[in-house]
């Protein structure tokens, strides 16, 4: 299957997957390094 990324705005509420973007280039995480904490392994 390969790497890739997805995006996905879902609503637990309703139920509801709004959208849904994949991609495979790391440039398009860039916007959320900043979220994300990966301690030491």
């Amino acid at each position: 299957m390969g790497s890739f990324f997805a995006e996905v705005y879902y609503d637990p509420d309703a139920n509801h997957l709004y959208h849904c973007r994949t991609f495979v280039r790391t440039e398009e995480m860039e916007e959320y390094a900043v979220y994300i904490d990966l301690p030491e392994l």
